[in-house]
């Protein structure tokens, strides 16, 4: 599986942003958000946020239309960006690109492993 430069690019920037002082702000309004949905059960980001989730899906649709195999943008979330977040409330250590690289890594041979069937296999009788 083949990572697009755009998508390591906007992992590393996250590592960066949250590392600074930008990452307690960023937190601070994911959770404000979360906390205070709008009626309809989906929290309201504010457009500077919104603007980076699409930039996310953008670079993950231009890598899919090359042809290469890449991740959901929810697995994105769950392997790359959660980490990262965890770090910055629990500050185990600083978020750095290097941290980035590891955890686009990390999703590359989650993503390219086979996957189990949901379903239980019949027993034969």
């Amino acid at each position: 599986m083949l990572v697009d430069e755009d998508v390591e690019r906007y992992a590393r920037q996250a590592a960066q942003d949250l590392a600074g002082p930008v990452g307690g702000m960023l937190l601070h309004v994911l959770l404000t958000a979360r906390l205070a949905p709008d009626g309809s059960g989906t929290a309201k980001l504010p457009p500077a946020l919104l603007r980076r989730f699409g930039d996310l899906r953008a670079a993950l649709d231009r890598a899919a239309a090359r042809g290469e195999k890449v991740p959901s943008a929810q697995e994105f979330f769950d392997v790359v960006l959660a980490p990262m977040y965890a770090v910055l409330i629990f500050g185990t250590q600083s978020g750095s690109p290097e941290s980035a690289e590891l955890l686009i890594a990390r999703l590359m041979r989650l993503t390219s492993a086979p996957r189990e069937s949901a379903a239980p296999a019949a027993a034969s009788p």
